[in-house]
């Protein structure tokens, strides 16, 4: 049990400092207030939202992270009691808005209506969803190019919203980390919730390692990690599902493993900032990769399950074989 409460110690520690520090593309400063409420304004134009004199508060640059927590660029929120809009720090392309009036009324017209037994079916067609969300994207300046392929559409009934989804492709392979994720309100087809993720950030999609190869890298590797996390203890792991190839964020995931549980052995207090400084970061870097996963058990007097689930993902670089990072 000492090695299953460490290995979750450790992985939140891993998980929570990376959205902390400030990331500036080049080291460019942060748009102002004036800029990021103007930002603000554009949505709100977008959403007929009135402003009602109400100043919205903006807040100082502050990280953005990716789906898998690596640190992608640095945002200003500026909020109002109506409505939350995330603005590039170093662009000032609105990236993220939160409808709180929407977002109310169509969770409580939901809740009314599945408590009286109404039902809650949707009363718009996907065509007139989609293309609503098209028109949002526009407005809020963001086009729907070729390289972003339709991913997801749904109707939530508990909710009263559609949810969509684009991801963006790189010649062929999917980069689900960048995307566009939208949320409609069914009754009013007002936007609720808009996420976009896209940049134009390069990639190479070069497959020079055989799938083979980068799962024997894998299962290396895990061979060699597990003994440090359970402190040498009997263990098992198996793979599951095939690799798959995808675009990611390179996030170093396992070397802050390793560096945490090297510190944690040998007594020491581990470093504070395993990061770089933010004067030392770099622009996020993507990867073409193999996604392997495995389960793994702590074998002791009885099979345990640790960290609940009991997954590991690894990312092989397809290019050279690096292990670039994973999820845990």
């Amino acid at each position: 049990m000492k090695a299953i409460r460490m290995l979750c110690t450790l992985v939140s520690c891993l998980v929570v400092p990376l959205g902390m520090a400030f990331l500036s593309e080049g080291g460019s400063p942060p748009i102002s207030d004036e800029a990021a409420i103007a930002a603000y304004a554009k949505a709100a134009k977008a959403l007929q939202i009135e402003q009602d004199g109400e100043k919205p508060i903006v807040s100082k640059a502050e990280a953005r992270t990716s789906e898998f927590t690596t640190r992608v660029g640095s945002v200003r929120k500026v909020r109002s009691r109506v409505l939350s809009v995330d603005v590039d720090a170093c662009s000032g392309k609105i990236v993220s808005v939160q409808n709180e009036q929407a977002w109310e009324r169509s969770n409580a017209r939901a809740k009314t209506a599945l408590e009286e037994g109404k039902g809650n079916g949707p009363t718009r067609t996907p065509k007139q969803v989609i293309d609503a969300a098209e028109n949002y994207c526009r407005t809020l300046g963001q086009n729907l190019t070729p390289d972003l392929g339709f991913r997801l559409m749904g109707y939530d009934n508990k909710q009263g919203m559609w949810s969509l989804g684009w991801a963006r492709y790189v010649n062929g392979y999917v980069f689900d980390e960048e995307g566009i994720s939208i949320h409609i309100e069914d009754q009013t087809g007002d936007l609720v919730l808009y996420s976009n993720w896209v940049t134009q950030i390069a990639c190479n999609t070069d497959v020079r390692v055989p799938k083979d190869k980068a799962l024997a890298i894998a299962r290396d590797y895990m061979s060699k990690i597990l003994p440090k996390l359970v402190q040498n203890q009997p263990f098992k792991f198996d793979q599951v599902e095939e690799p798959e190839l995808w675009i990611v964020y390179v996030n170093d995931f396992f070397k802050r493993v390793e560096a945490r549980v090297e510190a944690w052995v040998e007594g020491t207090a581990p470093p504070e900032q395993l990061l770089p400084s933010p004067e030392e970061l770099v622009p996020p870097r993507a990867r073409l990769v193999y996604t392997i996963r495995f389960n793994f058990w702590y074998i002791g007097k009885e099979r345990v399950n640790i960290n609940r689930e009991g997954r590991a993902t690894i990312w092989v670089d397809a290019a050279n074989g690096e292990i670039v990072g994973g999820l845990m």
